[in-house]
């Protein structure tokens, strides 16, 4: 089988670089694929960038991500029309507003967006702790029955969709404002789900529902439950041919693009502020995509 590298959808679709070229594994990568665009749709109105959001997509389990621009026009006209719907949208005038607030360097602005941006991580149930009694459901898992080690993994796996788009958000904000530190909430999420799901794995393979306890990653949320309960799902073929094509990817080279639409973010004809902001944010994911920091923190 040779390994074929095919954009998702239409766009100019780019090499993710802040997991410095690894694969990850299907379970991971529905994690990232839930989380990026709802989260940076979120960051990017708040602060006032002139993006959508980030699509993100995993092929032959590499991730690939597409910036959305506000307005899909073409390339000519981008200029007129994003002058346009800044003036006589609200949410244009609102994003400008926002993003003069991330351009002023006084302390009371500074105060405002980071008030923005810990209320978006709140949404999503990360600011505090977030589940006190995580850690230790998860050392006890081994002796937990089949109904509460899939119940973990499930809840563990909605932790770490929350957590990731919580360092999502705040990534966008470090890349306007280099002074803010990226912050790793979605570490120990991971870690956390990772070791519920080898527990998982040992008794998939102990039952013949599997060959190989990793082929659990392999997994999506779904079919974790169904697997291992009521013995639904991929059996163990399946999750072998999975793997099968894990390992294939592993070993191909990945492009660094794919697709290509003509038209990308252009910011001549954002406002000012608006303009600037994005213009730094565009950089910083060329250069360490959309969170650089977060890849050296899991042991997937």
């Amino acid at each position: 089988m040779t390994t074929r590298w095919e954009a998702p959808s239409p766009g100019h679709w780019v090499r993710d670089p802040s997991w410095f070229g690894r694969r990850l594994p299907a379970v991971c990568c529905e994690i990232e694929t839930l989380a990026v665009p709802r989260a940076t749709e979120m960051a990017a109105s708040a602060l006032g960038l002139g993006i959508r959001r980030v699509d993100i997509a995993a092929v032959n389990t590499v991730l690939y991500t597409r910036v959305v621009p506000l307005q899909q026009s073409s390339t000519r006209a981008l200029g007129h029309v994003q002058r346009l719907a800044t003036r006589v949208s609200v949410d244009g005038r609102r994003r400008e507003r926002a993003a003069a607030e991330v351009s002023a360097h006084t302390a009371a602005a500074r105060s405002a967006v980071h008030h923005r941006l810990v209320a978006l991580c709140d949404t999503w149930s990360i600011a505090g702790p977030l589940d006190p009694d995580a850690d230790t459901a998860v050392a006890g898992c081994a002796s937990s029955s089949d109904t509460q080690l899939t119940e973990l993994c499930r809840r563990l796996f909605d932790r770490a969709v929350g957590a990731t788009a919580a360092n999502v958000i705040w990534s966008v904000y470090a890349a306007v404002d280099t002074s803010v530190p990226v912050v790793p909430f979605d570490a120990r999420a991971h870690e956390q789900l990772r070791r519920a799901l080898d527990e998982l794995g040992g008794r998939l393979v102990a039952r013949g529902s599997a060959h190989e306890a990793q082929h659990v990653f392999g997994l999506a949320r779904r079919e974790i439950k169904a697997t291992i309960l009521a013995g639904k799902g991929p059996g163990a073929d399946a999750l072998a041919a999975r793997a099968g094509v894990f390992a294939e990817a592993n070993r191909a080279a990945a492009p660094a693009f794919l697709g290509f639409d003509g038209h990308g973010i252009r910011t001549a004809g954002m406002p000012s502020s608006m303009a600037a902001i994005t213009s730094q944010w565009l950089r910083t994911v060329d250069s360490d995509g959309i969170a650089g920091a977060r890849a050296g923190a899991f042991a997937w």
